[in-house]
């Protein structure tokens, strides 16, 4: 927070009171590393036991993300991190949507429900909820005085 003092000003006028918040140190690092081995793991226990432990993997991740987009949208004052916050909060809910509807659909019906011409699109899904994840951690680490 910087202040003037009466004297700096001219002709004695009051003192001007200016409130920014202080920058805080942002080290994407850590960030970067979580995510890496969340992404590991996440595909190793999908072929270890297949979609139905993956999509509750994933959604644990979008808890997370949603969490972390309440604080977010909470503390943040640029409109910037509040759209951002708003955006991984929607792919993280489709990644996952995605993700369940074509698991479910595989298992009891043999067949992809959400663009089955696609191939693989379903093993993208967490991907998505895991990017959404990496951008709301970013957001805490550099719009909120809460650590990512």
């Amino acid at each position: 927070m910087a202040m003037k003092s009466s004297r700096d000003s001219p002709e004695g006028e009051p003192a001007q009171i200016t409130t920014t918040r202080p920058v805080k140190p942002f080290n994407p690092l850590a960030t970067y590393f979580y995510i890496a081995v969340a992404i590991l793991v996440s595909y190793a226990l999908f072929y270890a036991f297949g979609y139905m432990v993956l999509i509750v993997v994933m959604i644990f991740f979008l808890v997370d993300t949603v969490q972390g987009g309440r604080i977010v949208l909470r503390d943040a004052d640029q409109s910037f991190a509040r759209y951002a916050a708003w955006f991984n909060i929607a792919l993280a809910v489709a990644g996952v949507a995605i993700l369940s509807i074509n698991a479910i659909s595989l298992a009891q019906l043999g067949c992809f429900l959400i663009m089955p011409d696609v191939r693989d699109f379903t093993l993208v899904c967490p991907l998505f909820v895991l990017m959404a994840n990496f951008g709301i951690r970013n957001l805490r680490g550099m719009y909120t005085q809460e650590p990512a």
